[in-house]
């Protein structure tokens, strides 16, 4: 549910005029220097690190609970200029309510206008996140794959899947993957499909599609 929150909230974020988010591949660049740091490891944050030498100014530490037949999600937004708590945020839900409207809610406590998230499907997302957390490429994929498969219009689940067979050099795989995403057309994100456009650039060779 913390990974969760994370995607949901850098997601509906992107594009905001108030602030920018550093996208989750940025963020990564870093373990090259850092090494791979277990997101799920104990701490304030696996990734606050990552986060100050990506130029973060701002970083938000959230915390969710469930007490009294609701969820809770409490945050703070740490500025790493000054050292201090420059606001703190709260968003409840009923027992019944998911980790995606929670994260929603959260969301527009810090910007009025927000994009909405790809899925409201609670499943693809949980998938999608054990993709995301797990150091088993072959098991990423297959997170990947129940991702889509509980929402085949899911558009970040087919990036995700799509660029971790890019990067195990399986152009088979990626090309198929990029079939069954071109498959849902216009149904993507259209972010999503800029980046899914960027892979297939990618694979072909060409850096003047892959820029554009």
């Amino acid at each position: 549910m913390g990974r969760a929150a994370s995607e949901v909230m850098s997601a509906e974020l992107t594009g905001s005029s108030g602030m920018s988010i550093i996208s989750a591949g940025t963020l990564h660049a870093t373990d090259r220097i850092l090494g791979a740091r277990p997101l799920t490891a104990p701490g304030i944050s696996a990734e606050r690190t990552a986060a100050l030498l990506s130029g973060a100014t701002r970083i938000l530490y959230g915390r969710i609970s469930h007490s009294g037949g609701r969820l809770r999600l409490d945050a703070a937004v740490f500025d790493t200029v000054r050292l201090n708590i420059d606001r703190t945020l709260t968003a409840t839900l009923s027992e019944s309510g998911n980790i995606i409207r929670l994260s929603d809610s959260l969301a527009r406590e810090l910007e009025t206008h927000v994009r909405p998230f790809e899925t409201q499907n609670p499943e693809a997302v949980r998938q999608y996140c054990g993709g995301l957390e797990t150091k088993d490429a072959a098991e990423a994929g297959q997170f990947y794959s129940r991702a889509v498969g509980a929402d085949p219009n899911f558009g970040e689940a087919y990036v995700a899947w799509a660029q971790l067979a890019a990067t195990q050099r399986n152009k088979a795989e990626s090309e198929r993957i990029l079939a069954l995403a071109a498959a849902r057309g216009d149904a993507l994100a259209e972010l999503a499909r800029a980046r899914l456009a960027t892979v297939a650039a990618g694979l072909s060779g060409n850096p003047a599609a892959e820029a554009r």
